[in-house]
């Protein structure tokens, strides 16, 4: 049987946000910037393992990847969350052109923006069009470079796996733990031999330990036994995200000073940007900024907001991060960028990396050459339809030049008198 999670009550959950947050000033505030982790899923790729009976999913209907229903209890209370703390600032009414959501490409993150959207914008007044269904439709946007971070990079990326997989970090990372990668196999049925079957492991170990309809087997339920996996755990995703830090780190952060920058420069109207994205994704932006606060894998339903205030004439950020483990909300300090960090710091403060030049390094020259090829067989079929008309210019320009000649020949007009 699917359960909903045994937590306070949303009432109650937003009465104590509402006591703890509601008399934050938002008087100054521009935008928010809010990046958080899906909820509780099912483990990513490995559901069990060759050598357990497969029927013991019959009580466990969720396919790989996808959010079971206390996941998406989780994102709903954190769109109650954003709601209680930010209600002033946000406005009851949905407005289109002051919200943007992006999401990943994988399931969990779209349903979790769409779980999130829905308590944070429940249909107001003339928004309302159903009387049985307090919910409206809110545009999420796909982004896949959400998706390519950590470990997750290296899955979905065939160039950065080929760029990288014959360097002496990445050989290191590969032969760790191979005493406990051999144990696994024996113990999985599953050979355990490269660092992404290595993470889904892992991964299947740690998400089974949440779920009462899917719990690990009996030989990893022992805490010594799941310590020595979440650690793992930790660190093969902090090895790959340092691997790769430079770039996909300075994707998030190009986001976020993009996002402020337009808002600034009234490129866009948008009070709030939604990023619905995985523990990756948080893991890289404490790393990139070092905070250590964030440099870890963080429980589901967990979030950073940048804040971008307005105050004395001075733009300023500020972070903080929201744990829906402790429902608590901690304002971060980032590291080099002083107090208050001014957003003319904070974007000056690394090198950032953009969309076209990550997809150039995750996919190599053959995205590019697709669209290439795509604007050179448009040209080309272009210029050969101007040569067909060009010909049929002269054709007709000639024509219509003998037929006047032949009107202004004397002996044609005579013939014509």
């Amino acid at each position: 049987m699917l359960h909903y999670p045994n937590r306070v009550p949303i009432i109650i959950f937003v009465a104590c946000i509402t006591q703890i947050f509601g008399q934050q000033s938002i008087d100054t505030l521009q935008s928010l910037q809010i990046l958080f982790r899906h909820g509780e899923r099912a483990p990513t790729k490995i559901l069990i393992f060759p050598n357990e009976d497969p029927k013991i999913l019959d009580k466990f209907p969720i396919e790989a990847g996808e959010l079971t229903n206390d996941g998406i209890m989780q994102e709903y209370q954190l769109g109650q969350y954003i709601r209680t703390t930010y209600d002033k600032f946000l406005g009851k009414r949905y407005i289109p052109s002051q919200i943007r959501v992006l999401a990943g490409t994988d399931n969990r993150t779209v349903v979790s923006a769409l779980s999130v959207l829905a308590s944070l914008f429940p249909p107001e007044g003339d928004q309302v069009w159903s009387q049985l269904l307090k919910w409206q439709p809110i545009a999420v946007h796909s982004q896949p470079i959400l998706d390519q971070f950590a470990i997750g990079a290296f899955d979905s990326c065939p160039n950065l796996m080929d760029t990288y997989q014959n360097t002496d970090v990445y050989k290191k990372i590969a032969a760790d733990d191979t005493p406990f990668k051999q144990w696994l196999t024996q113990m999985t049925g599953i050979e355990v031999n490269d660092p992404i079957i290595y993470n889904q492991v892992l991964d299947c170990l740690i998400s089974r330990t949440s779920l009462k309809d899917l719990p690990p087997p009996m030989w990893a339920q022992n805490d010594t036994i799941l310590g020595m996996v979440s650690e793992k755990h930790i660190r093969l995703n902090a090895q790959i995200t340092d691997l790769i830090l430079a770039e996909s780190g300075g994707w998030l952060y190009n986001l976020f000073v993009e996002g402020i920058e337009n808002r600034i420069n009234n490129l866009t109207n948008h009070k709030l940007l939604l990023y619905a994205a995985h523990d990756g994704n948080i893991l890289t932006f404490g790393k990139f900024f070092a905070i250590p606060q964030l440099s870890t894998m963080p429980p589901f339903g967990s979030a950073i907001v940048l804040e971008h205030h307005l105050r004395n004439g001075d733009h300023v950020v500020e972070l903080w991060f929201h744990s829906f483990q402790s429902n608590s909300r901690t304002q971060i300090a980032i590291p080099g960028c002083g107090d208050p960090c001014l957003f003319n710091d904070f974007k000056r403060m690394n090198r950032r990396f953009s969309s076209s030049s990550w997809t150039f390094l995750c996919k190599g020259d053959s995205e590019l050459c697709e669209d290439y090829s795509i604007v050179l067989a448009t040209m080309v079929g272009l210029t050969i339809m101007l040569g067909i008309l060009t010909v049929l210019l002269v054709f007709v320009c000639c024509a219509y030049r003998n037929r006047l000649n032949k009107l202004l020949d004397p002996e044609q007009q005579s013939l014509l008198r």
